[in-house]
């Protein structure tokens, strides 16, 4: 049984220093990077639908929200032997993630064994970073942005939807198309974008889209013409998108998996991307 505490203000502190203890164990993120995210995560206050709940005998605690989609395990502290019967008490559907270098996190994975929803994944661009290959990147015109962003929006619904977080179809196509809104004010003319078809001499064979933040590239989306999968056209456009962070001085290039996805992620693996954190669903 947990025991919720009286004054969760109070251990606001605990809950930013595991979360931040958490992300630095990656080995991934800049310190910056870190507090942003610690920042967004764990608003001051502490909001009204979240607890810090003591896991009595231990002398560990859990922090965890309840959100429309199900229960969500935000941070915790406790002995190993502690986890699976603090786990085991909070509600379900439980959202949790377990992060790369952080003991605490695979502890509750061993527990729940929860099913895949996505994986970060992040790759140390090299210096020399290359194409192989007669494949090229040209800016993506204002008319191909109009067909490929009806399509991405799609598609990306789809994916979010798989992650459970929606009550419906509809809601997590409305999200897509805000999400996209704010992301791509501008269309192909929003700054920090890149927009990119890909090309083998005339024929577009794909679509790279990269958001370039201060310390790391985002690839929000890499797609492959469908009827030219399986063609190696997907390894020459991340080598390329990779080539495209080198020569602006961005050293790292992260990218996000839906569900378990073996065929992209072995892609990913193969071209050195590493797994940094994973989101699972119990």
């Amino acid at each position: 049984m947990l025991e919720p505490v009286t004054d969760p203000a109070a251990w606001r502190p605990k809950v930013v220093a595991c979360l931040r203890s958490g992300l630095a164990a990656t080995g991934d993120y800049l310190p910056a990077e870190i507090e942003q995210m610690v920042s967004a995560e764990v608003p001051d206050p502490l909001p009204a639908d979240s607890q810090v709940c003591r896991v009595p005998g231990s002398g560990g605690w859990v922090w965890w929200g309840a959100r429309p989609h199900g229960a969500v395990l935000g941070a915790l502290d406790m002995p190993p032997e502690a986890v699976e019967s603090a786990v085991a008490a909070l509600p379900r559907p439980l959202s949790y993630r377990r992060l790369r270098g952080d003991a605490l996190t695979s502890w509750v994975h061993d527990a729940l064994c929860g099913e895949l929803v996505s994986t970060n994944m992040t790759l140390e661009v090299s210096s020399s970073a290359a194409s192989s290959g007669g494949v090229a990147l040209r800016p993506m015109t204002a008319e191909r942005y109009a067909e490929w962003s009806a399509g991405m929006i799609e598609h990306y619904a789809g994916s979010i939807f798989g992650t459970g977080r929606y009550p419906n179809r509809a809601a997590a196509q409305a999200d897509a198309q805000r999400q996209t809104a704010d992301l791509l004010p501008d269309g192909v003319a929003t700054e920090g974008m890149l927009l990119w078809t890909a090309h083998e001499g005339e024929q577009e064979v794909g679509v790279l889209w990269i958001q370039q933040r201060p310390a790391r590239g985002f690839i929000y989306d890499i797609e492959v013409n469908a009827s030219l999968r399986g063609g190696g056209y997907g390894t020459q456009m991340l080598r390329l998108g990779a080539a495209e962070m080198a020569a602006r001085g961005v050293n790292l290039l992260s990218l996000n998996v839906f569900g378990t996805n073996p065929r992209a992620r072995a892609l990913y693996e193969r071209e050195g991307y590493a797994v940094i954190q994973e989101f699972f669903r119990a």
